[in-house]
């Protein structure tokens, strides 16, 4: 819980911190100070970004150790990776390491489609119901749309 209470300031920081950008560069005369002010949001960012991608390792492998003692799913496996990869991608977006970024968003793709497999396979063996694979495509889609279009953002 203390984790989760973490993740939602630093991106509250994060959020802050895009705005003050985005603000800053609609305004271009009186750029001067805001280029200053933009650098050190920027700066700022890629701190708490760090910050979160270290939590989310944390967070990752108390999950492991939860799945090894058999006290967890790979489910839950699966997405403390997928949180891992998605902070990840948005460090390397915020430092503008495009083949970093491409990197973790394959990995995101992959454990998306993994978990599509899964359900798919508890579908046809009347262990989940079609809507739950219907939901899962739909994630895996608006996943794959979301991801490209910060990558795309980013270049």
């Amino acid at each position: 819980m203390r984790i989760r209470h973490i993740f939602t300031i630093l991106s509250v920081i994060v959020f802050i911190a895009c705005v003050i950008v985005v603000l800053s560069d609609s305004d271009r005369s009186t750029a001067a100070p805001y280029d200053e002010l933009k650098t050190q949001m920027q700066q700022e960012i890629v701190s708490a970004l760090h910050e979160i991608v270290a939590l989310r390792e944390q967070e990752l492998e108390l999950v492991r150790a939860k799945y090894e003692a058999v006290l967890t799913s790979s489910l839950e496996m699966e997405e403390a990776q997928k949180k891992l990869s998605e902070a990840r991608m948005r460090l390397a977006t915020a430092e503008y390491k495009p083949d970093v970024a491409m990197e973790e968003f394959r990995k995101i793709l992959a454990i998306q489609e993994q978990q599509l497999a899964v359900i798919q396979s508890k579908a046809e063996q009347g262990l989940a119901v079609s809507s739950d694979v219907v939901e899962m495509k739909l994630q895996l889609l608006e996943e794959r749309v979301r991801l490209a279009t910060a990558i795309r953002d980013m270049q």
